[in-house]
């Protein structure tokens, strides 16, 4: 493609549908032969929709090639559109309300089947991307080329040994020759410059194994500069958590020797060595196939707002395909941006042979019944990959083209919900809970079958656990071109479920806990003659309680607190309530469809001080929003707390929640610092806050932030949606709607006094708690903001997850005059 600036639309375009050519030699010599792309006599359309001046693609342009590609005349009086949309970007932690979601379900409406990259973040809970996350896409995860090779990294120092294990072959470089190879590890230029490898070094390193971190410049960049310094090996050290993976080709040659992708922990083992003369090499004889296995950078799921199946479908990556403006030059292109193309190309395929008989969700549930689940998360043979990684398997194409039977979950009003999924979603359960959902079976045969069904776990470790899952019926027979409803019914016991452990904090990006978290399955569908298909399912249960507010009484200043569930324990944290504020926009997740905006809106403001080395020199608050029905991961909700740590009228720091990388890309949720006398930023602690949720928790040290215990200070609250930006969607204080003045606070003294030890309760199953607590004129007047008392329930049901008790009506703000 002559105006493809980096080659990305040229690789995607070849492998849906490129032409094959033999062995020959041209004006830049010889070049090998090429092979054809999955369905090479597809019609290709291309839509310029990204630029040379900009990492990422331009938003109406998006736009603009999905409504050109559903009217390709651009006269409305036509029906013309395309029969497969393939998009291979995206943008991690995908929001409902992204525009571009929406015009690919729209699409999808159509009768296009869309294709879309999950996204290149790695095994980390819910960063599968927009638009790949909309109902009607088929998000494409990345599974690993069957040439791909692991080659176990050995290492040795005077003080240390072992082996690295997830060392990733890059297939842009020269494979290991089958030899030893090994040498010291060099990690930048001799005067610590140059640690990305992304200058030349300005000595030689002859026989060295280099690394380099991550960033700034092309894999090939790094390993190029190292095997111009004579290099044996060339390491790429991940500089945040993830799997390690095959990185793209950023076309630069010559690199003439093997390099390889190690992980942040391994990158920072080896450097720690360095000072010890650590010594790393490979033994080609100890390479392991990675066939049929997850690639570490492939996106995971489940879906951001909802918890539904996503990815739907995985596919090899990193595939030979043409580079743009290089005559018959080929290179490999990986991440999902190579994934997706397979499956468009398979999608075509199947379209050739179905044409308009099939409707695009029958398309897209006959893809992910007929792919392969024997699909690892490490080597082959080890673990199999989660559901909310692979979702339907890897992709098949001659198993769809074969199979006579598509089956999906036809549970949802909206058709175009319907998927080859069953997805339980978030089920927060404080008594044995029944959830049924419908399948539909139908029969591509011109004769009628009959069909056995079959529930089974993925992980053997889920069976006996609190979940079952079983097909109402066992046997089914269904009528020649005819469909048939199954309900499948899952049973849940919260007694007997998982303990509940993840967060968004600390293990945000921690893939292993979710999978713990998880259960998922598949229903397979077997029929007397031909071969079975499956539909996966997946559920994230949560263990409840069902905590609320008793009697309050004011002059004996006692509250109860009970628990409905007879199972499950409640833990409380209490709060001094600043502020119950009113439910402005009456928002629901996702019913915006489009808007790009999704407004962040406070419930209730709590603060309280506790004891860590020192009598209240840590301070927490809590945050409830009114979001409905809750907000399941990182974004978008961004809380920001500006405090006047002295109390003189001038704001001091700012605290606020983001990602660590402040991009989105880290996964794990953290409170920041920022310094206003010189901003200054870092990191403190992680938020406290789960999965699934209105409630947060923003933990800060007094003395960061400039308060001094028994001292009062005052602070004001800003919501923001950190997803899509803008302005701020929520505040306090704020009087008629407008964000105005601040709230006085004093630790250890406040109005309404509960001791530090009395602020953390457990409501037994069935029981209740009496809380208590004390007035003072002294605490009125150190702490005048304080309303009343927050209550704040870490294992509650969807909408039951705090409670407040009010004293004063009205708080007016401290306003600076």
């Amino acid at each position: 493609n002559p105006i493809d600036f980096e080659g990305h639309g040229t690789h995607v375009a070849d492998i849906i549908g490129g032409l094959g050519y033999p062995a020959g030699t041209n004006e830049d010599g010889a070049y090998p032969a090429k092979g054809v792309g999955v369905a090479p006599e597809a019609e290709i359309y291309g839509f310029k929709a990204c630029a040379s001046f900009s990492s990422a693609c331009n938003g109406l342009a998006l736009l603009a090639s999905v409504d050109n590609a559903a009217d390709l005349d651009r006269d409305p009086a036509t029906a013309d559109p395309v029969d497969v949309i393939n998009m291979s970007l995206g943008a991690n932690y995908g929001q409902p309300e992204d525009d571009l979601t929406y015009f690919s379900n729209r699409a999808a409406g159509m009768g296009i089947i869309v294709v879309a990259s999950a996204g290149n973040s790695a095994d980390k809970p819910f960063i599968v991307g927009s638009p790949s996350m909309g109902d009607g896409v088929l998000s494409v995860a990345q599974t690993a080329v069957p040439s791909a090779t692991r080659y176990p990294l050995f290492y040795a120092s005077s003080t240390v040994s072992g082996t690295i294990n997830t060392a990733v072959f890059q297939n842009w470089s020269v494979p290991p020759a089958a030899v030893l190879i090994q040498g010291p590890v060099v990690y930048g230029n001799a005067d610590g410059s140059n640690t990305n490898g992304c200058a030349a070094y300005t000595t030689p390193l002859t026989g060295s194994v280099v690394l380099a971190d991550r960033g700034v410049c092309s894999f090939t960049t790094k390993a190029k500069n190292a095997s111009d310094a004579g290099a044996a090996i060339s390491l790429i050290g991940l500089i945040a958590p993830g799997d390690p993976f095959e990185g793209g080709d950023g076309g630069d040659r010559p690199i003439n020797i093997p390099s390889f992708m190690i992980s942040q922990a391994a990158s920072n083992l080896l450097k720690a060595q360095i000072a010890n003369g650590v010594v790393a090499g490979i033994n080609p004889a100890n390479a392991i196939s990675l066939a049929n296995t997850m690639v570490g950078s492939s996106s995971r799921g489940p879906r951001n707002h909802d918890n539904v199946i996503k990815p739907d479908i995985g596919a090899p990556g990193a595939s030979i395909s043409a580079i743009a403006a290089g005559g018959a030059a080929t290179g490999p292109f990986g991440g999902t941006s190579g994934a997706a193309p397979m499956v468009s190309g398979v999608a075509a395929l199947l379209k050739q042979v179905y044409t308009d008989t099939l409707i695009v969700q029958q398309y897209k549930a006959l893809l992910m019944n007929t792919g392969n689940l024997e699909i690892w998360q490490g080597d082959p043979g080890t673990v199999l990959a989660p559901i909310t990684r692979i979702g339907g398997g890897q992709v098949d194409a001659s198993a769809a083209y074969s199979s006579t039977l598509v089956a999906w979950d036809s549970t949802s009003a909206s058709a175009l919900a319907w998927t080859g999924s069953m997805s339980f979603g978030y089920q927060p359960v404080a008594a044995n809970q029944t959830v049924t959902r419908t399948l539909t079976i139908k029969n591509l045969a011109n004769a009628a079958q009959t069909v056995a069904l079959a529930s089974a776990f993925r992980y053997a470790q889920d069976a006996d656990q609190g979940v079952v899952v079983t097909p109402a019926q066992a046997e089914v027979t269904i009528p020649a071109n005819g469909t048939v409803n199954v309900p499948v019914v899952m049973t849940i016991d919260p007694a007997a479920l998982h303990p509940w452990v993840v967060n968004k904090g600390s293990l945000g990006a921690n893939g292993a806990a979710l999978t713990f978290q998880e259960y998922d399955g598949s229903v397979t569908i077997t029929p007397t003659s031909g071969a079975p298909i499956h539909v996966v399912w997946h559920v994230l249960p949560k263990a409840v309680a069902d905590v609320s507010l008793g009697t309050t009484s004011w002059p004996s200043e006692t509250t109860v607190l009970n628990n409905a569930s007879s199972v499950i324990t409640g833990p409380v944290d209490i709060f001094d309530l600043i502020v119950a504020d009113a439910n402005d926009y009456g928002f629901t997740v996702g019913d915006c469809a489009g808007c790009n905006l999704s407004p962040v809106d406070l419930k209730e403001l709590g603060v309280r001080a506790t004891s860590v080395v020192s009598p209240n020199d840590f301070l927490e608050f809590g945050v409830t929003i009114w979001d409905n029905p809750y907000r399941a991961s990182q974004y978008p909700v961004a809380i920001e707390i500006y405090i006047d740590g002295n109390n003189d009228g001038t704001d001091d720091y700012v605290i606020f929640n983001a990602d660590l990388a402040l991009n989105a890309s880290d996964g794990r949720n953290v409170v920041f610092v920022f310094d206003l006398s010189d901003n200054s930023l870092f990191p403190v602690y992680f938020i406290d806050s789960t999965f699934n949720t209105q409630n947060f928790i923003l933990p800060m040290d007094a003395a960061l932030v400039g308060v001094t215990p028994g001292q009062p200070f005052s602070f004001r609250v800003f919501l923001f949606d950190a997803y899509f930006g803008g302005s701020a969607w929520d505040c306090a204080p704020k009087v008629n709607g407008v964000c105005t003045g601040k709230y006085q606070y004093t630790p250890g003294l406040s109005r309404y006094a509960i001791p530090e030890a009395d602020r953390f309760v457990d409501v037994p199953p069935g029981g209740s708690v009496n809380v208590a607590w004390t007035s003072s004129p002294e605490g009125a007047a150190a702490s005048p903001s304080q309303t009343g008392l927050l209550f704040m329930y870490r294992r509650a049901l969807v909408g039951g997850e705090s409670d407040h008790v009010l004293k004063l009506n009205t708080y007016l703000p401290i306003i600076q005059q």
